[in-house]
């Protein structure tokens, strides 16, 4: 048993299905010098009932029963409970394996870092994905900041190595998550990139870990993945948070445009979900963004893959798009697409075939070839779903 407390806090609403796996996960830890607390936020399913009896069970378990007032009103509860010297979070639908916090503790006790990242197991309904950071420690008095955020961008899933916003995957040091959290709306949504923007301008040393041992849940019908009225709004409160932050440190302006970037992308989310015509969201990412940096791009194909690589790489600060062609352009949303007789007219460095499938990729590289592009500087990739993981058919 380690000697430093870790308060490890699991916001609870209506979890009956998933809470026991996730209660049972974290009392099995190897390390074993924990409190658990369970903020039971108004659950109407037998969830508060869960609680109450593994507070029963196990000593280390304490509830807090309070109205349902979200995610963020949850987790500030759950901190100002904490007596621990080190605070860790955990989804009530996600588990962890036995060692996630002993391999996080270690490192933060010989690093002295105030917050640690680890790898994580997404969990798809047929399969999973395996991220796994390599181990580092950044100091950052040494570091671009601002460069790092930069680098760090997320802005589309591309699913290259960057350090994830969320709050689960990671160990801190109490007082600074304290500092850093309580910066966050309690109405807002993008709660867990605005407490990240806060750790990472604010904290002086970070870590990662060579491990990859959260398993979190990817779900169609979580809180993250809802477009309603209410979700945008609590988006837009959310997206006004990491303003505030930014400006706080004086990076409004230096990483404003990240910001309107994310705030772009949501709202074609959101038009899409609603079916509003002429927009539409990224459902289909091209898997390798960053190798087109500095390229002149020509999109091939303007059904659901074109049309989600065109909404993704106009906002790309990669590459620019130089054309978008389609055999039948003339079908295609708000004029943006052209005929494929232009092509011997342009100027560009790649052309990317924007279609789901690999047959169909190789009948329009032949083709094309055959008409007298060059056959290098036609690729396709397998798209991958946002939503479903890489290589989702």
């Amino acid at each position: 048993m380690g000697s430093d407390l870790i308060s490890v806090i699991v916001p609870v609403y209506n979890a009956e299905l998933f809470l026991e796996r996730c209660l049972q996960s974290i009392l099995r830890q190897s390390y074993e010098n924990l409190e658990i607390i369970l903020v039971n936020d108004g659950s109407t399913d037998l969830s508060g009932k869960i609680c109450d009896w593994y507070a029963d069970l196990d000593k280390r378990v304490k509830v807090i029963h309070k109205d349902n007032k979200g995610l963020v009103s949850a987790r500030k509860t759950g901190i100002n409970a904490a007596l621990g010297k080190y605070t860790g979070f955990v989804d009530s639908d996600d588990y962890i394996e036995p060692d996630f916090y002993r391999h996080l503790h270690e490192e933060l006790v010989k690093t002295g870092a105030d917050f640690v990242n680890a790898g994580i197991i997404y969990e798809f309904v047929d399969k999973q994905r395996i991220v796994i950071p390599e181990e580092r420690c950044i100091l950052f008095e040494n570091t671009d900041r601002v460069g790092f955020i930069r680098k760090n961008d997320v802005i589309v899933c591309t699913h290259e190595y960057v350090v994830p916003p969320a709050m689960w995957s990671k160990l801190f040091n109490a007082e600074f998550i304290r500092k850093c959290y309580f910066s966050v709306a309690d109405e807002a949504q993008e709660e867990d990139l605005a407490a990240f923007y806060k750790c990472i301008l604010e904290c002086r040393i970070f870590a990662e870990v060579p491990y990859a041992e959260y398993h979190y849940l990817v779900r169609s019908d979580s809180i993250s993945n809802q477009y309603t009225y209410v979700s945008m709004l609590r988006r837009f409160i959310g997206y006004n948070s990491i303003y505030n932050i930014l400006k706080e440190y004086g990076y409004h302006e230096l990483l404003g445009d990240l910001l309107q970037k994310r705030m772009t992308m949501r709202m074609l989310d959101y038009a899409n979900e609603a079916n509003i015509p002429g927009l539409e969201a990224v459902t289909y990412i091209y898997p390798s963004e960053r190798e087109l940096d500095g390229k002149r791009i020509v999109l091939y194909g303007a059904g659901k893959v074109g049309r989600s690589y065109y909404n993704q790489l106009c906002l790309s600060q990669y590459c620019r798009i130089a054309a978008w062609v389609d055999k039948k352009y003339n079908n295609k949303p708000q004029g943006a697409c052209s005929g494929v007789e232009i092509l011997h007219q342009l100027e560009f460095d790649l052309l990317i075939v924007a279609v789901k499938d690999y047959e169909l990729a190789e009948e329009i590289a032949k083709e094309l070839g055959d008409s007298g592009i060059d056959n290098k500087k036609i690729q396709w990739k397998e798209p991958i779903h946002w939503l479903k993981g890489e290589g989702y058919q």
